[in-house]
């Protein structure tokens, strides 16, 4: 029986293929792809043929067509599971397909190859030795600020996906419950022509973002990755509204006497900024 090929294709630049991915789409009977006319796209830039049926395997249709697939593959066809950038299943298509395989003790070969959370954490220099991927940063604002709330305390660094459009809104909202000095790395186009690295702590990478947006717009895919929480000052609720009090008195803003502690505690702003309010009630 012929086993269920699960390609890693190029996140960017074609000739990142592997010998291996070339030789599977040569010889596949069956081409599962998430976008049809971005594989025929692939195989052009590869300069290679494929003899195989292709048909589109996305979101949409992934249950539908993981029947299909399955019997396909019990029949002896050779099946090639592939995604338009990197590796199925890690926030693409592939997982019920992989997952009813396993369960079936139907045979798998996995074809290694590029990765954008993998490229984009060594690209960031931060820790590799322990490491999260959170697919893409949710959408909506509770469950954003949720998401960042949870990487206060994260000890790993954490790579997440982002539209571009949504880039600015994220980095503001994670500014506003991380603490300043928290260290950012934006991957850009990965492996393309135009790839762009930015590196800086949240503060620098929001403005960044908003300079962006602002004159010629943030484009193409975009990895995020967060550095590891460090350990929190142990000072008291007390401590830090001396602090507080002490910058107003040198005649800082409320915003401002927040976001001066915040930096000389190492503490998130929202913690400071819901203490002073809390006094105050």
């Amino acid at each position: 029986m012929a086993p269920l090929i699960v390609g890693c294709s190029p996140i960017g630049n074609p000739d990142d293929a592997s010998v291996r991915l070339r030789e599977a789409i040569e010889s596949a009977d069956l081409i599962a792809a998430e976008d049809s006319r971005k594989f025929s796209r692939l195989a052009t830039d590869l300069g290679i043929r494929y003899r195989g049926e292709v048909i589109s395997f996305f979101d949409g249709n992934e249950s539908s067509r993981t029947n299909q697939l399955l019997k396909e593959i019990e029949s002896g066809r050779a099946v090639l599971l592939i995604s338009d950038a990197g590796a199925p299943t890690v926030s693409d298509p592939g997982f019920r397909l992989i997952s009813e395989s396993v369960k079936r003790q139907l045979p798998i070969e996995v074809l290694p190859g590029p990765s954008a959370v993998i490229t984009a954490l060594i690209y960031s220099g931060m820790p590799t030795d322990s490491f999260a991927f959170d697919g893409f940063i949710p959408r909506t604002d509770l469950s954003r600020r949720a998401y960042f709330s949870r990487l206060l305390e994260e000890r790993r660094s954490c790579i997440a996906f982002e539209s571009p459009k949504r880039l600015a809104e994220s980095l503001e909202v994670a500014s506003e419950i991380l603490p300043a000095d928290r260290e950012v790395a934006i991957c850009r186009e990965l492996t393309k022509e135009y790839q762009e690295i930015f590196r800086g702590n949240i503060e620098v990478a929001l403005k960044w973002a908003r300079d962006r947006e602002a004159s010629e717009g943030i484009k193409g895919e975009v990895t995020v990755v967060f550095s590891p929480a460090t350990e929190i000052s142990q000072v008291s609720d007390s401590e830090i509204l001396a602090l507080v009090d002490q910058f107003l008195e040198d005649g800082l803003s409320v915003r401002d006497a927040v976001m001066e502690s915040s930096k000389r505690l190492s503490i998130p702003k929202r913690y400071v900024y819901d203490l002073v309010i809390k006094r105050e009630e």
